[in-house]
């Protein structure tokens, strides 16, 4: 696990409809409002998100209702012509540092296992809320009402994660430090040893 830098491109609003009726031949799903894309390290795209308008606010599109060519046609627009978010993850060295001393940490007072693990997910979520807080600059309506939601539904406390918080997290592309945060937590507490 390493410091990676990664990067998101969000299109909506005017330019999101501009690039839609550039491409009149693709079939688009009625009321899509915003696209998300996040790259890794090489700005390889490793995740796509797409939303529609709903009641009240967005919906998430299940990725199968948009065509191979559609889903092409809408990345390469968001990162032509999308706002760029630096996704750079500073607390990915101290995520990486308590999984390289699990085996120590079991042998530490629980108090201590919990206070660790709890700190490591406590700077992955002031990481979300930055990044949350940085979008909202340039957002209104429906998407930033998403985005307020999201931040007010993050847990705050690692023991409180639930599988339906990985939309939250995996959005700014940090599901995968808060799901080892939680396994990690969970093993020590069936194996205790402190």
């Amino acid at each position: 696990m390493g410091a990676a830098m990664t990067t998101a491109y969000c299109l909506n609003g005017d330019e999101l409809q501009r690039q839609i009726q550039k491409l009149p031949w693709l079939l688009f799903p009625s009321g899509l409002c915003e696209v998300l894309v996040i790259c890794d390290v090489d700005d390889h795209a490793r995740h796509f998100r797409a939303y529609v308008s709903a009641s009240p606010g967005q919906r998430l599109l299940e990725p199968h209702t948009l065509a191979i060519d559609a889903c092409l046609a809408l990345i390469k627009a968001a990162r032509c012509k999308g706002v760029v978010y630096d996704l750079g993850s500073p607390y990915e060295t101290h995520v990486a540092m308590v999984f390289d001393r699990f085996e120590q940490l079991r042998k530490a007072p629980v108090s201590v296992q919990h206070e660790e693990l709890n700190e490591a997910y406590q700077l992955v979520r002031n990481h979300v809320v930055t990044a949350i807080d940085l979008r909202l600059v340039s957002l209104d309506g429906a998407s930033a009402d998403r985005l307020r939601k999201i931040r007010g539904d993050l847990p705050g406390h690692l023991h409180a994660i639930e599988p339906h918080h990985e939309p939250c997290f995996a959005e700014f592309d940090a599901w995968h430090h808060v799901e080892l945060l939680r396994d990690l937590s969970r093993d020590l507490q069936k194996h205790p040893t402190g």
